[in-house]
């Protein structure tokens, strides 16, 4: 059953894709369902980043091999063990276990919004300026401002941060140097995120399979920090947290390097 529905999510994505294509060319989406107006916008906050949308790449670029350079991975089928094969386990706090997008019991873990929050050592983490991938489904109980719902690095305001939130939309903080896509979705309802790295400035910010492309006003450089998720803080301690994140996270993935559209794709694709 669940490879059954992991090729339906390979052939939602492809379709997606092919509609994208087709609108490219000048060609009628009409009746597919599908917005291919690529006019949203980037809102921004301090470093006032320039943005624009991206076309999805082609359907025959949608690679069948998972990626390469899979730092960490937590599937969640059941506990919070890293699955990349580094050992980078998260320690729980609180988070319960639910039903995953495809129906699954046990396979994705709920965040109540008040004090839940999973930790694991910075060990093997992208730090500096070097390209990094982070991927992940969520389904968000509210939409309150948050800058993270993962997040590592250090320093607020300092570029020194490295997240994916939700301010209104789709976002990524560092810390005072960050973005939001203009991308939005429905509470209650698995959505694909992602941000995709490149030094110095450039992003890629991912909803389901439209992307935002975003220039920060200054070069990111990710400190030496712990990795959390369900949890926003500062200080990079248990005893900082400003905000708490309140809904599901499942597939948490980091790559150690800036993924293709194709390979975003591909991991979109993926049980």
């Amino acid at each position: 059953m669940r490879q059954t529905l992991h090729m339906n999510r390979f052939c939602v994505a492809a379709t997606v894709i092919a509609v994208t294509w087709i609108a490219a060319c000048g060609l009628s989406t009409e009746g597919t369902g599908v917005d291919v107006d690529g006019d949203a916008t980037a809102p921004t906050r301090d470093a006032a980043p320039t943005s624009a949308i991206d076309s999805a790449p082609p359907i025959d670029a949608v690679s069948p091999t998972p990626p390469t350079g899979l730092l960490f991975y937590y599937p969640f089928d059941g506990d919070t063990k890293d699955h990349s094969g580094n050992a980078h386990d998260l320690t729980n706090s609180g988070a319960t276990l639910v039903a995953d997008r495809f129906g699954t019991a046990n396979a994705a873990y709920f965040f109540d919004g008040n004090k839940n929050y999973m930790v694991a050592p910075n060990a093997g983490l992208p730090v500096g300026t070097v390209e990094r991938t982070m991927t992940m489904w969520i389904n968000m109980a509210d939409q309150h401002a948050q800058w993270s719902i993962v997040q590592f690095g250090t320093g607020d305001c300092t570029g020194g941060e490295f997240a994916l939130g939700y301010q209104g939309s789709t976002s990524f903080w560092s810390g005072c140097n960050d973005a939001k896509s203009g991308m939005t979705f429905s509470t209650g309802t698995w959505t694909f995120v992602a941000v995709v790295f490149t030094p110095p400035t450039s992003l890629k910010i991912w909803t389901n399979t439209a992307v935002k492309s975003v220039t920060v006003g200054t070069k990111l450089n990710t400190g030496a920090g712990q990795l959390f998720v369900g949890a926003e803080t500062t200080q990079n301690d248990v005893n900082g947290f400003r905000n708490h994140y309140k809904g599901a996270v499942d597939s948490l993935r980091i790559y150690d390097h800036a993924l293709t559209d194709a390979e975003i794709q591909t991991v979109y694709a993926l049980p």
